[in-house]
This record gives C-alpha cells, structure tokens and sequence, in this order.
C-alpha cells in the first residue's frame, strides 16, 4: 500500500486494529497513521512499512496501544526531530511494542522508536531485529534507537538479537550493527513512581550515550549482555550507561564477558539523591573500558553497591561518591589515570573490597590506585584480595596505592595481594574520633617512600598488623602516627620488612604505642630500624626479631610524660646505639635486654630521662659496644636502676650511669668488661651498687661512684674484680660512703678508695684478697668520720699502703685478718684508733706498720701481731700505742712524736737496727725481747721508761734520752760474756726490779767488769747512790746484790 500516508486511520474514541502482511509505504508523510481519540490501537506487521515523516505514528488520548512489528519500521528522513521509525503517543494508556524476528529493522534519521505516555500507562518494549538511526540512503545520523517516556507507568525494555557486529566503528556511512545509532541507544525516562527496566541482549554501537535512564522515584534497573557474540555490549561515545533517579534505586548488571565501551565518556554514571545503587559485573571477565571513567555513582543518601568486573577510565576506574550513603564495591578490576578506585561518602560507610575471581587475579591501577574517604561517623573498609588469590596487583603509578580518609568512622584496610605506589603503598587518615586498622596478610605492600603509611590527628587509634607478606618502603616502610589516640603496630614471623632508612617509625602526640616485631629488619640512610616517639603517651616495644641499623637499631623517645619500655629478644646491632631509650617528664624508662645489642661507634644501650621519672635497665644477655659503653643510664630527679645478668662490654666501659637527685642502684650479676667496670655519678642522689658477678679490664677504675653534692654511697661487692687502676671507688661531698668488699680483687694498682669531704666513710672487708700495687685500702673523710673494718678471713696484700686512713675522727678495726704493705697502716688525719685484734696481722714489709702522717693523731690498740714501727715523726699531734699482742720491730724506726705513750702488755720484739720510740712514757708491762746481737743496738727512748715486765736482751739495748728509767721488772742478759750490753742515760730507779745477768759471778771480779754491761752515766749513778748504799763513784761485787738484785737467773 503506497500513497502519501501509507495507511491513516483516525477515531475518536473507537479502537484501531490494522493488521499488515505486505509493504506499506508513505510516500510525504507516514507509513501508517493511527490517532484514536481514547480507544485502543493494535498494529501488526510482518513486512515493510515505511514514511517520509514517520514510518509508524501511533496516537490515542488514554487507550493502550500495540505493537507486534516482524518487519521493518523506518522513516526515510532526517531533520524534524520526530522523523522517527515508530512513534507512539498512548496520553494514559499502556504501550507494548513487539518484535521476534531478528532481521527486522526499525530505524529513523531522527531515531528509531519514540513511545511516550502519561498517567499511570506502562511502556514494554520487547524487541529482537535491528536498530539504527538512518535514512532512506543508509546514511547514519544521530538519531536515537527507543526513547520511551512515561508518568507514573512503568517501563519496560527489552532488546535481544545475537547477531555480532558487522563493524565495531560507526562513523562511516554504511557501517551496520544489530543496534547502531547515531545518538543514545535507549533513552528511558519515567517521571512519578514509574520504574524503568531496560534489558539489553545484543551489540549496540551509539554516538550519543548507550542506555540513558531517567526516573524520579521508580526504580531504574539496566541489565546488559552481549547476545552471544562475545563482543562489546555497549559501545558509544558519550556514557555508555547512564542512569539518573531522584529517589528511585538503581540497578545495574553488565551479564556479558566483555562489558562496555564509551570513548569520551563513562562507562556507567549513575545520579541519584536517595535510592540505593547495585552493580554488578560478575560475568566479565575482560576488559569495562570508558573515556572518562570506568563507572561512576553519585549517591546522595542511597547505598551503593559495586560488584566484580572490570573498568578503566582516563580519570577513575571507578568513582563511587555519595553524601550518607554506604558504599560498597566489591570484587573488581579497575584502573585510571588518576584513581583506580575512588570511593568517597561524606558520613556514609565507604567499602572496598578487590576480592577477584579465584585465579584471575587483580589490577588496581592509578595515580591513587584506591581512594576510600567518608565524613562524620562513616566507616571505612578496604580489602585486598582473598587469601586463595594468586597475581593480585594494587599499582598505583605516581603515588598512592590505597589511600583512606575519614573522621569518626573506624578504617579498616585489609590487604593480601601486591599493592604499589610511588609515595605510599598504603596510606591511612583520619582526622577524628575513628581507628585506622591496616592488615597485611599476606602479598605486598611497596613504595619508594613509606609502604605503609596511618596518620590520626584526632583522637582515634593506629593499629597496623603485618601477619605475612611484604612491607617496602625506602624512606619509612611502616609509619603510624597519632595525636591522643593509641598506636599498635605487630609484624609477625611470617611477615617481612624490607630495608628501609626506617622499617618502623611511629610518632604520637599523647596516645600510647606498642610495637611487636617478630622478624628480621634492616636499616640503611642513617635512621632506626625501629623509631618511635611520643610527647606524653607510654612507648612500648617488644622485639624479638634481628635488626641492623647503620645508626640506632631500636630507637624509643619521649619528650613529655610517656614511659618508654623497651624489651629486646633477638639480636640487633647498629652503628649507634643497638637500644636508645629516653624520657623527659615523669614517665619511666625501663629497658630489658634478652639478647646481643652490639654498637659499633656508640653505646650499646642507652636509657635517660631528663625529667622526673625513673630509669630502669635490666640485661639479660649481651650489651656489646666497640665504641662507647656497654650501658649508658641517666636520669634527673627519678630513680636510676641497672641490673646487668649477664655480660656487659664495652671500649670505653662497661656501664655507667648520670643522676642529678634520683637514686642510682647497679646490680651485676654478670660479667663487665671495659676500661671502666662500673662508673656511677650524681649530684645529691644516693648510689647503690651491688656486684655479685665479675669485673674485668685494663685500665682505671673497676666500680666508680661518686656524688658531686649530698648523694650517699653504698657498694657491694661479693665477687672478683681484677684488672684495674683502682678496683673500688666511692666519693662523696657531704653524703655518706659505704665500701663493702666480700671477694677478691686483685691485678689492681689500688684497690678501695673510700672518700669523703664531709660525710662519713665506711669500708667493709669481710673474707676477700685485695691485692695491689699501690694503696690497697683508702678511706678518708675530712670532717666526717672514717672506719675500716677488716673482718675475719681477709688479707690486705702487696702494695705500698695498705690501710690509708682519715677522719675527723677515723678507726681501723682489723679483725682476725691479715694487712701486709709496705707501710701496713698511713693515718693521714684526725684522731685516728687502730685496733688489731687477736689473731690479726698488721705487717709492714718496707718496716713500717702504721704510719700516722699529716694531721693525724691517734691510737694503736694491738692484740695480734704487729710487724714493723709505728711512726708519728711526720704527725704533730700523739700517738698511743697498747700491744697486749706480738710488736715485732726491726730495721726502722718506731717514733711516735712528742707525747706519745706506749703501754705493753704482750711482747715486743726488737730486731736488728734502730728504734726510736720519741714517747713520753714508755711502760712494759709484760715481755720486751731484744734481739740485735752483733748488730745496731736497739734503742727505746722515751721521757720516762717504765719497766714492770721482763726486758731480754740479746744483744745490746740503749735506753737513752730519757729523765727516767724504772725498772720494776726483770732486765735479763743471756750473754754476759760476750756482747749484752744495756746503756741507760738519765735516772736510774730499781723498785723491785731485778737485773738479770746469766753468767758466773765470778766474772765479775771488778767494777769494770760489771760496767762493761750495765753502763751507766753519771746522772744515772747519782739516782742510785742514796738509799742503796751503793759507791756514787765505783760498783763494788759485793754491794751489788743489795743494789742490784743481781743473781743467776
């Protein structure tokens, strides 16, 4: 049928019903032309029709109208806008369009079906032929394939046909495809309640947009799939899906292998103010390419939804934005020139999870290879790929490869797979109340800056988990950093760290900070292996993994009032410090060391705080350092505490410690080895050291504490220490010093240095050898008083000295011991008593016992033996000396000074050589042996000489220089024949006494005889002349009894 409307048919409210089996063609305007003013209109064709104007225009004012089209349906024009091949006005009523055979064609210059209704009509299209926006000559324009409009119905649009692509490009004239436009494929928009469903089953090539969707509050839902061919379901210039709703949800499900393509624009964009959006991709499993972005959802207060597939887009590979919403995307591929994955909610719950398809892996790809952010309370979760996967890549090309923000919400990134990027691999913020939660478990996580980086600048927490993989970052691999919130970073066995200028660093304003590492890391660029840092939060690390450090290994600081706690199980070795610990306020700094700390140009161990808190540093295995000390504690105002239980080393020393008021204690129950042992210092603190294991070395000083102020000092030492200048040294200003010595030292130049300016001095040595070269024992305090007490067992041994002694008032208690030096005993000031009990040994080997010099003055109180002179010449004060025990004298001088007393009631022995007592009264009350026969006569001078005991001489004794002699002992000469002699000068009183002379009386047959051994002066014999009856001028034999006493002993 051909004419200038091919068919025209018109009503006022009746139904139209035209059936066709052959061609229908409008030669000016329509092919067919139905209007019916209410009533319903039905067409069927199974041929051709065609129109200049319209190919089909359908119109009624509330009817429904069908159409069942097997044919083709086309207008042959371009250029009125409506020149379509179907159109369909249905005012109210529903319109259905039907098409099953897949070689009919509807096409139109202007676009291939316009159906629109109002009301509450439906729009169903189901259509299985071809579309195109031609003209009668084949030329494509742009047209559009189904524009369908509705009110409150309901859309419906289904396209089905298999038939693949003739040609993938559709700018040249006689390009053909099963849908092949110029304009939007499908534009479906529904106004009201209406919902749009549109299902696409074949190939569409369009100029404009793909699918275009619009509704208010209807649901939109878009289901695409490629017919079969295995080619591009959608390809167009403009967005390939486009869905826009006010309040309606979004469905979208690309069902095809291969996705869809727009050049220029999205792949999927999808508007909404409040209704939740679904994607799914599950079925692709190539390439969803776009021009800008691959998909992209702007969600106002909906949920969105993103499931699998893969996208691409010059900006975003997927750019999903929403303002309350949720955002979840899941199980995808995505990469961009910017993001690979950008999925932003201003309060909502932003989710992404990159769970791939078992075995195909992942690539994320982009400046930021994954955004995730959200406002106000929203949370954030990204998950990388699941344990099963196997080639999942997270790659970011310029910067970052996962990067969350938000603010109160918790963030949760969770990643298995291998994620990239130039500035951070991961990188964490939020600015809130929110926790930021990283977890590796497994892939990688690589960046030539920081691998992992987590920065809280509000009040949540950090917490990063490296349970296996890889972290890698060439500046910082795993960085966390907080305001008030905590920060937990734990990196297991199975997890590894690259090396890094710092494999872990952490810095917080007042949050706490526990760090577990369990594996090997390495530092290279000059910073820690593991840093952290607080102002007031607690700093706790555990390590038991190795760690090498070209500066410090572990690295723990706070510059407020945090502790800091450092517990090392594994060896680290550094160039600086292997442990630095340090505080500045009232925290504690506590480190304890299970394994080798070795330094090679620094301290092994370092622990300080500058403020008030307390340090506590306790080794239990090996602290190494070839140059510094094994252990370097200090503290201020706190309490200062190192216990060493195993073996400290050090080229400079072993451990040392600094405190200004705090109390210092050491405890070694270990070994120590250095230069110096043991070197403590303190201003006002008092200092306690306890050594019950050894210490060795080769140079100054064994242990070394001193106080520069009113610090007291207290050591201990219960084992060997060998080695040194000086084994012990205690000083102090105006506090206290307390050596107690219970082992043995020796290999030493000194041995004990006790001192004093103001405090008192006390040194205990019980049971122990001190041998040295130099002084032994040195205890002096100048106003406070000094004691030494040698208990039962010990020997003082070698040296030049062995006691030196003083005080303002000082006392030597020897006890059941041995002191043997070359001078035994030097006083060097104040009242000084020396008591040496029974069973004790005071020996001079140069011949002086005890030597009072300086401004000392004093007492000797002897019970055991003493061996050598006790000297004052040097002391201008007195020297008193009592031997109720052995005073062995020979070869020097025993001169106590002007005034001096010396009271026997032991034995003295007086050997060969000269002895000048210098006392004022000298009084033998028990035995004085004189041994010097054919030798130097010994002489006992003293202002008066007392004898109420027994005086043997062997030899020759000369009591001299005194105004007087009383004997009311016994004077007793072995040797008469020969050389005894006894030379006294001055007075001469026998009260009792007798002279003793062991020979035959007959001998002395003259006085001159008798002179011979008892020479007496002048004075001496005018002291004896009166009352005895004895010549003033010659002794006669036979008055010598009467004056004398003299008989055979």
């Amino acid at each position: 049928m051909v004419g200038p409307y091919g068919i025209f048919n018109v009503s006022g409210g009746a139904d139209i019903s035209i059936a066709n089996y052959n061609i229908i063609r409008g030669t000016t305007n329509d092919g067919i032309f139905a209007n019916s003013g209410g009533g319903n209109i039905f067409v069927s064709s199974n041929n051709i029709i065609r129109g200049v104007d319209r190919g089909a225009a359908l119109l009624s004012g509330g009817g429904n109208v069908t159409v069942i089209n097997n044919g083709d349906i086309a207008d042959l024009t371009y250029g009125a806008g409506q020149n379509v091949g179907l159109f369909v006005d249905a005012g109210g009523g529903k319109i259905s369009v039907v098409n099953t055979d897949p070689n009919a064609r509807m096409s139109g210059g202007d676009g291939a079906a316009l159906l629109q209704t109002s009301g509450s009509g439906d729009v169903v299209v189901n259509y299985g032929g071809e579309i195109h926006s031609r003209d009668g000559a084949g030329t494509l324009y742009d047209g559009f394939g189904i524009n369908t409009s509705a009110e409150n119905g309901n859309t419906f649009i289904t396209y089905s046909n298999s038939d693949p692509l003739n040609s993938a490009y559709f700018g040249a004239n006689g390009a053909s495809s099963t849908f092949h436009v110029g304009g939007t494929g499908i534009d479906a928009g529904a106004t009201g309640i209406g919902n749009v469903t549109v299902n696409f089953d074949g190939a569409m090539v369009a100029g404009n947009k793909g699918i275009d969707v619009d509704t208010t509050s209807g649901k939109a839902t878009v289901n695409v799939n490629d017919g079969g061919s295995s080619l591009l379901a959608v390809h167009s210039t403009g967005n390939a899906i486009d869905v826009t709703t006010t309040s309606g949800g979004v469905d979208i499900n690309i069902l095809n292998d291969t996705g869809v393509l727009s050049d220029a624009g999205n792949g999927i964009l999808v508007n909404t103010q409040s209704g939740n959006v679904n994607i799914n991709m599950t079925a692709m499993t190539n390439a969803f390419f776009s021009g800008q972005t691959g998909v992209h959802v702007n969600n106002q207060t909906g949920n969105t939804s993103i499931l699998d597939g893969f996208a691409a887009g010059q900006d975003s590979g997927i750019w999903l934005t929403s303002t309350t919403g949720t955002i979840v995307a899941d199980s995808f591929l995505a990469v961009g020139g910017q993001y690979g994955v950008r999925a932003e909610s201003q309060s909502g719950l932003v989710k992404v999870l990159a769970n791939t398809k078992p075995g195909l892996g992942a690539l994320i790809e982009g400046d930021q290879a994954i955004f995730a952010s959200t406002g106000g309370a929203g949370e954030v979760i990204v998950d990388l790929a699941a344990d099963t996967f196997v080639g999942q890549n997270f790659y970011a090309t310029t910067r970052f490869g996962v990067t969350t923000a938000a603010v109160n919400g918790e963030t949760t990134v969770t990643s298995r797979g291998a994620v990239s990027g130039s500035e951070a691999g991961i990188l964490s913020q939020s600015t809130g109340t929110g926790d930021i939660t990283i977890n590796v478990l497994g892939g990688s996580v690589s960046s030539s800056q920081e691998g992992i980086a987590a920065r809280q600048t509000g009040t949540g927490n950090v917490n990063i988990l490296v349970q296996s993989g890889y972290v890698q970052g060439n500046h910082r691999s795993i960085f966390a950093e907080t305001n008030s919130g905590n920060i937990g970073v734990t990196v297991e066995n199975a997890g590894s760290i690259a090396i890094s200028e710092f494999p872990i660093f952490t810095r917080s304003n007042s949050g706490n900070t526990n760090i577990v590492n369990k594996t090997s890391l390495t530092s290279a660029g000059g910073a820690a292996g593991i840093h952290s840092e607080s102002v007031d939060g607690n700093i706790l690390i555990n390590n038991t993994g190795t760690v090498v450090s070209d500066s410090k290994g572990i690295d723990a600081a706070s510059s407020g009032n945090g502790n800091v706690t450092v517990i090392n199980g594994n060896a680290v070795s550094a160039d600086l410090a292997a442990i630095s610990a340090t505080g500045n306020g009232t925290g504690t700094v506590t480190v304890t060391n299970n394994s080798n700390a070795i330094s090679t140009s620094d301290d092994a161990i370092i622990a300080s705080q500058a403020g008030s808190g307390n340090v506590l540093v306790t080794n239990n295995d090996s602290a190494l350092s070839t140059g510094g000390w094994g252990i370097n504690a200090s503290s201020t105002s706190g309490t200062l505490t190192v216990n060493n239980n195993l073996s400290v080393t050090g080229s400079t020393g072993g451990a040392k410690t600094d405190a200004t008021s705090g109390n210092t204690f050491v405890t070694n129950d270990g070994q120590i080895n250095g230069p110096f042992g043991i070197v403590n210092t303190s201003t006002s603190g008092n200092i306690t050291v306890l050594n019950d294991g050894f210490i060795f070395g080769n140079s100054p000083i064994g242990i070394s504490s001193t106080s520069s102020g009113s610090g007291n000092i207290l050591i201990t030492n219960n084992n060997v220490i060998s080695g040194y200048d000086l084994g012990i040294l205690g000083s102090s200003v105006s506090g206290n010093v307390t050596v107690n010595n219970n082992a043995n030292l020796f290999g030493l130049v000194d041995g004990i240095r006790a001192q004093s300016t103001s405090g008192n001095v006390l040194v205990n040595n019980t049971g122990a050898l001190i041998s040295a070269s130099g002084t032994i024992i040195s205890a002096i305090s100048s106003t406070g008083t000094s004691t030494v007490n040698i208990e039962a067992g010990s020997t003082v041994n070698g040296g030049m000295i062995g006691v030196e002694i003083g005080g303002a008032t000082a006392t030597l208690n020897n006890n059941s011991s041995v002191i043997s030096s070359d001078v035994a005993v030097v006083a060097v000031s104040g009242n000084v008593t020396v008591n040496n009990s029974a069973g004790s040994q005071i020996l001079g080997t140069g011949g002086v016992a005890i030597s009072y010099r300086g401004t000392s003055m004093g007492t000797v109180n002897n019970v055991g033996t003493l061996t050598g002179a006790v000297q004052g010449f040097d002391t201008a004060g007195t020297v008193d000396v009592n031997n109720s025990g052995t005073w062995d004298i020979a070869g020097n001088q025993a001169n106590l000074g002007g005034g001096g007393t010396i009271v026997n009631n032991g034995v003295v022995n007086v050997g060969l050589g000269g002895v000048q007592t210098g006392a004022d009264v000298f009084t033998n009350n028990h035995i004085i042996n004189v041994n010097t026969l054919g030798g130097t006569p010994a002489v006992l001078g003293a202002m008066a000489f007392n004898n109420n005991g027994a005086i043997f001489i062997n030899g020759r004794l000369d009591v001299n220089g005194n105004t007087s002699f009383a004997n009311a002992g016994d004077v007793n000469m072995f040797d008469g024949v020969t050389d005894d002699r006894m030379d006294v000068a001055g007075n001469w009183s026998s009260e009792g006494g007798r002279l003793m002379v062991d020979i035959d009386l007959s001998q002395f047959t003259s006085p001159t005889a008798l002179s011979d051994k008892l020479n007496i002066d002048g004075t001496a014999r005018q002291g004896l002349a009166d009352q005895r009856r004895c010549s003033s001028t010659a002794f006669r034999l036979d008055r010598m009894v009467s004056c004398f006493r003299i008989s055979r002993s």
